[in-house]
């Protein structure tokens, strides 16, 4: 099996707590593992994930998270990487891609993991 893994850098700032005297700053990094729905699908439009990925990623990038509706009063990185696998998923999705896998981190110790049950046999 074949599959992309894109990498994504995110700075933004958030508060565990939603008070705005406890925010401070991160550089998220997020990572995806794609593969087309089409197993004999061309790989060469991997480009085209990196585009959507950006998009959707790029209305984070600088913000206090927080103050964005969709993450509500909770940007913990879990709900965090919950919602934007959720956001990823769907725009991927429309273009016959799956991730199998995000992973994203405030710190290289700290890592929240979201994969499919046969992310090893269906990814790579």
């Amino acid at each position: 099996m074949k599959a992309y893994h894109l990498k994504y850098r995110l700075s933004m700032s958030h508060s565990a707590d939603n008070k705005e005297e406890h925010r401070h700053t991160h550089v998220l990094e997020i990572e995806i593992f794609v593969k087309p729905h089409d197993k004999d699908r061309i790989f060469s439009d991997f480009r085209s994930i990196e585009i959507h990925m950006n998009e959707v990623l790029d209305g984070f990038q600088g913000k206090y998270l927080n103050d964005i509706e969709i993450f509500g009063a909770d940007a913990s990185l879990e709900h965090t990487g919950e919602t934007i696998y959720r956001l990823l998923s769907d725009e991927v999705e429309k273009n016959k891609w799956h991730i199998c896998c995000l992973e994203i981190s405030e710190t290289p110790l700290r890592v929240y993991i979201i994969r499919d049950e046969d992310f090893n046999t269906r990814c790579i």
